[in-house]
């Protein structure tokens, strides 16, 4: 009951992050793009909650035995996983999606072997994390991305000032 109040509630989340998105309603311009923040006051923030929602719904969709659960799951993480790539937060992206599909990767394929299947659903895992990078190629070319190891100024340069101070 508890994960399902939680995992309805990171649809409500990006559902709403959508629509703003739609709308072009509170979201905010940075680098070159514009990126959803929901109810939260950063985009990041909103990554964080929605990263942590994408791995259980994914798992729900690749692993569970039940058909309608694994419809529901698959729906589900599409509306959050692509709020989360509007999110355009760098960590979420770079760090936090790539680490999560390796995650669900290997314990897919232990989970698998377990119960004797087959692990051909671990292409379609492979097949989604290749399908958000797909999605991320036309915003590469945006200052957001091109600037990504410039710790001369912008965002790069901020948070090595901050490390530098915190250290």
């Amino acid at each position: 009951l508890l994960l399902a109040a939680w995992l309805s509630g990171a649809l409500l989340v990006a559902g709403v992050g959508l629509g703003q998105y739609a709308t072009k309603e509170m979201v905010i311009s940075a680098e070159g793009v514009q990126r959803v923040r929901a109810f939260y006051g950063s985009p990041n923030n909103l990554a964080l909650y929605l990263e942590r929602a994408l791995a259980p719904l994914l798992a729900v969709a690749l692993f569970t035995q039940r058909p309608a659960w694994r419809w529901l799951g698959a729906g589900s993480a599409l509306l959050v996983g692509s709020a989360l790539l509007l999110t355009f937060s760098k960590g979420a992206l770079l760090c936090g999606l790539p680490v999560m599909l390796v995650t669900l990767w290997v314990g897919g394929l232990v989970l698998l072997r377990q119960r004797d299947q087959s692990t051909r659903v671990l292409w379609g895992l492979a097949a989604i994390g290749a399908l958000a990078l797909v999605a991320l190629t036309p915003f590469l070319a945006t200052e957001r991305f091109q600037r990504l190891l410039d710790f001369q100024g912008g965002s790069g340069f901020v948070r090595l000032q901050l490390w530098r101070s915190a250290w």
